[in-house]
């Protein structure tokens, strides 16, 4: 079984959702056997992913536990977003972070966007 200590990279598990799911919707059990890892391993990844913004919550499925019981899975969906940037543990500091790295985004959409304009 796979260590809680050893999470997988959130590029890594960012390429595999991208390539996988798309823009369908999936929970960390789905992701978790497409790796072929234990679920505990991409949840980390998930948390940050969703911290930057390039996952977002896209509801819950019920699922039957071993003795028959319902538990509740949150599923979440692909933003659209690329890149997994690094968020600070802060909540100021990271909802500061996040703005601007938006707003980053933002200008490069116009940049690319304008520059299409003239070719």
């Amino acid at each position: 079984m796979a260590s809680r200590r050893n999470p997988i990279p959130r590029q890594q598990v960012l390429a595999h959702i991208i390539e996988t799911f798309g823009r369908d919707s999936f929970t960390t059990r789905d992701l978790a056997v497409e790796l072929g890892v234990n679920e505990h391993r991409v949840r980390g990844a998930v948390s940050w992913l969703m911290l930057g913004g390039a996952l977002a919550k896209a509801g819950r499925v019920a699922r039957r536990d071993k003795q028959g019981g319902t538990y509740h899975n949150a599923q979440y969906r692909w933003t659209g977003q690329t890149d997994a940037p690094r968020v600070p543990h802060d909540h100021k500091v990271r909802a500061r972070h996040l703005a601007e790295h938006q707003q980053g985004a933002q200008r490069a959409a116009i940049r690319q966007a304008l520059s299409m304009r003239w070719v």
